[in-house]
């Protein structure tokens, strides 16, 4: 291309618009890991006032036509409040990268445009969990804790936290076996059903193992493993801890996951106009603006491990 004419953005637009148009359709292909787990909430503000109420209600009493209606109330739950950020970053093609036939370098540095945006929602996801043993969410103790306060103080505490284990066939039932045990506001039995199993890499073929075993993996007697392939095995790549792993009921609904993206504005490449010089022939801006966090993990079991 040198050498041929004026290098400029006009000169240029259609080379450069789709070389992007290119990239961000590969990009659009690959899947944020830690998306799955988090519901969308669209938010026009800067801040963003999550509250969480119990859909546990007293039971029906006895109570005939002429009677007056019983009515019931639902528990107020806690609130925990977001703050929405944004997030920008911005690359340039210069006229040299165009006159040398850089064109490798422009896709790198509109790829890397799209990859940064990928990698920081990547982190903002892990670190929920990545801190979920010490930072706390709505109930103003630890996402995973045996000390979780219900919002009727008459139904006691509750818990998602594991003894300290290892992931084996017994510690897994164990966790199956306390998300089924599981109480709500009220006192009353409100089960949920281990059929997902979040791990880090290095926990991935022992997860395998584990599910994938109709006899328990780890003794010589050759004894049933009940729950085999009950629970779906998924890798995070983004979780730091190499012996923490997870247990989820994928099945519950959105306030039950308790896992949120606030998203003000999306992420977004644009143009960036004014006046650069002579030798910037463009620049492209990406921006989003966001906050990702948790109020309670009522769908959830965490173990740190061993």
């Amino acid at each position: 291309m040198a050498g041929t004419g004026t290098v400029n953005r006009e000169s240029h637009k259609v080379l450069f618009d789709r070389t992007f148009d290119e990239i961000k359709a590969e990009k659009d292909q690959v899947p944020i890991q830690g998306k799955m787990f988090f519901s969308e909430v669209k938010s026009p503000r800067l801040d963003y006032k999550m509250g969480t109420v119990s859909k546990t209600l007293d039971l029906p009493v006895r109570s005939e036509d002429e009677d007056d209606l019983p009515m019931v109330e639902p528990v107020v739950g806690f609130n925990k409040t977001f703050n929405l950020l944004s997030y920008r970053s911005a690359v340039k093609v210069t006229r040299k990268m165009v006159e040398l036939d850089q064109y490798s370098l422009i896709s790198t540095l509109l790829s890397g445009l799209l990859d940064s945006a990928s990698r920081k929602r990547e982190f903002q996801y892990a670190d929920v969990f990545n801190a979920g043993f010490t930072d706390t969410g709505a109930d103003a103790v630890a996402l995973f804790s045996n000390s979780h306060p219900h919002a009727d103080a008459a139904g006691g505490v509750w818990d998602n936290l594991e003894a300290t284990s290892d992931l084996t066939s017994d510690s897994y039932s164990t966790m199956r076996l306390n998300m089924r045990n599981r109480t709500g506001e009220k006192g009353f039995i409100a089960p949920r059903n281990l059929n997902r199993l979040v791990v880090c890499a290095e926990k991935e073929r022992k997860a395998v193992e584990v599910m994938g075993s109709s006899h328990t993996a780890e003794n010589q007697l050759n004894n049933i493993f009940a729950f085999s392939g009950e629970s779906e095995v998924v890798v995070w790549d983004w979780l730091t801890s190499t012996t923490a792993w997870f247990g989820q009921d994928k099945m519950a609904d959105a306030l039950e996951q308790g896992l949120y993206e606030f998203i003000q504005a999306p992420v977004d490449i644009a143009d960036v106009t004014g006046d650069f010089g002579i030798d910037i022939i463009m620049a492209k801006r990406l921006r989003f603006a966001n906050a990702v966090g948790a109020t309670i993990l009522k769908a959830w079991n965490g173990n740190v491990g061993a």
